[in-house]
């Protein structure tokens, strides 16, 4: 047992393992993102509680291009760079999420993804998704828009760099 030193007081407090879904629901911010909004209040409890929480730090490869994928990333913090094998396409922000596209139809990513800064992400399995059924439709209407808008990017940028 360990004493506090003289005149000194010691408090104890109790650690508290919190949910994921439970730090979403106290950050304004992440309660705006595309996940959250898009999705019934009690599928983001169960979606976000099915996730592993991971760290990059900055300059971190996350994934690459090609490479087989079946997760989506939902950015708590920080930075992450998308690119293809000619270019940077996007960079995604605190309550972007990166891989949705692998989620909509698993299979080899079309992009890489590299930590621009130390990240933490919540890794979202296709699975958590699917068992969702018609409550998470709106969450993949939504993923489509974006994948979409990413992939124009993409298709754009060759297009751009193939005439030079």
């Amino acid at each position: 047992m360990h004493d506090s030193p003289p005149g000194k007081e010691v408090s104890r407090v109790k650690l508290q393992r919190l949910k994921l879904s439970e730090l979403v629901a106290h950050d304004p911010e992440l309660m705006r993102s595309e996940l959250v909004t898009h999705l019934p209040p009690d599928a983001v409890a169960t979606v976000l509680d099915a996730a592993q929480l991971r760290r990059f730090e900055a300059g971190t490869l996350i994934f690459r291009e090609g490479a087989p994928g079946s997760t989506l990333f939902f950015i708590l913090k920080g930075e992450i760079q998308l690119s293809c094998e000619s270019a940077e396409v996007v960079a995604c922000a605190r309550g972007e999420v990166v891989g949705e596209v692998e989620v909509l139809r698993p299979g080899p990513r079309s992009l890489t993804a590299h930590a621009l800064s130390d990240v933490d992400v919540a890794e979202l399995p296709r699975e958590a998704l699917t068992l969702l059924g018609e409550a998470a439709k709106p969450l993949g209407l939504r993923l489509l828009a974006i994948a979409q808008a990413r992939l124009g990017a993409r298709s754009e940028l060759d297009a751009f760099l193939k005439r030079w």
